[in-house]
């Protein structure tokens, strides 16, 4: 009788070890494999996954609809695209990772949640006004600016499928007509919400927080009325900073794993920018200051690079 339970159980250990043989993920024949991402299966392009092992204690459902779980997600197969490895194809790679890095959403084979965004603008709906103190005698106008062109660097992480960190870099400039202008500069920090707009689509939103810098430009300014009428007052160069509030979004359409295209929208509003100067006619030496206040919309199209 013992001999009996023996060969039972020495059968039974064969037999398990014969199921829990390591599989092989096999999409030649055109397989479509899925990503869970927020609760929903999201189509991917998983070449960098065919012919990868998946032991037996990665299969969360053998079923028609194969689920296994790896360490960038969750993904689903036809299970006739999951063969064992004795009906695996001869000619699978001796050496494939069992880790491929796809960012959340999947980017196709990337390495990081990094990527660098290249962006080109320009500045609409300009909007502002500007406080003139002269000898403790303050006025406000309001300020027509040009449309002009804008620059922007941006680099950011994706924390998860539905958010991700930028940092920002830009460059343009506050111009008035086409001999007065100048340059402005900012930093950003932007805490973005990301969701899908289509199969190849990534809108996103957030609002921003950064620094704003204005340099003026050494400029003589004549006032035909106000407090400050019939003088001319020397502005030197100098550099005014103010915190930037604001939000932005996009839209980001996917080229290839590594490249998207996208067009964007950033709403703009710094705080007041104050710059000083002093009147040299009729009476050199009186004081003034101009605070300034403005917003705007730069619209364009990104780049956008992933790691």
């Amino acid at each position: 009788m013992n001999k009996i339970v023996q060969s039972v159980l020495l059968l039974g250990f064969f037999a398990s070890s014969a199921y829990a043989a390591d599989r092989t993920l096999d999409l030649s024949n055109g397989c479509k494999v899925y990503q869970l991402d927020q609760k929903k299966w999201v189509e991917v392009d998983a070449a960098a996954m065919d012919k990868i092992t998946l032991a037996d204690s990665q299969i969360l459902k053998d079923e028609t609809f194969t689920v296994f779980k790896v360490s960038t997600g969750t993904f689903g197969v036809n299970k006739k695209c999951i063969v064992t490895d004795d009906a695996a194809p001869t000619n699978r790679p001796t050496n494939v990772p069992h880790r491929t890095a796809v960012p959340a959403p999947v980017r196709g084979d990337m390495h990081s949640r990094w990527a660098a965004v290249f962006s080109f603008g320009y500045n609409m709906l300009q909007a502002g006004n500007q406080k003139t103190t002269y000898v403790g005698v303050t006025t406000e106008d309001k300020v027509k600016y040009k449309g002009s062109f804008a620059f922007l660097g941006e680099a950011n992480y994706r924390v998860n499928g539905a958010f991700r960190l930028a940092g920002e870099l830009g460059l343009s400039q506050l111009t008035v007509d086409a001999f007065n202008g100048n340059e402005t500069s900012f930093f950003d920090m932007r805490p973005e919400y990301v969701f899908r707009a289509g199969k190849k689509v990534e809108a996103y939103i957030g609002p921003m927080l950064g620094l704003f810098f204005l340099s003026q430009n050494k400029e003589t300014r004549q006032f035909a009325s106000g407090p400050a009428a019939d003088t001319t007052i020397d502005v030197k160069e100098q550099t005014a900073t103010a915190l930037l509030v604001g939000i932005g979004a996009g839209l980001d359409w996917v080229l290839t794993p590594q490249f998207d295209l996208g067009f964007f929208f950033r709403y703009f509003k710094p705080g007041n920018l104050k710059v000083t100067g002093s009147e040299t006619f009729p009476t050199p030496g009186n004081t003034y200051e101009a605070s300034l206040s403005t917003s705007y919309v730069t619209g364009g199209a990104r780049f956008v690079v992933h790691f």
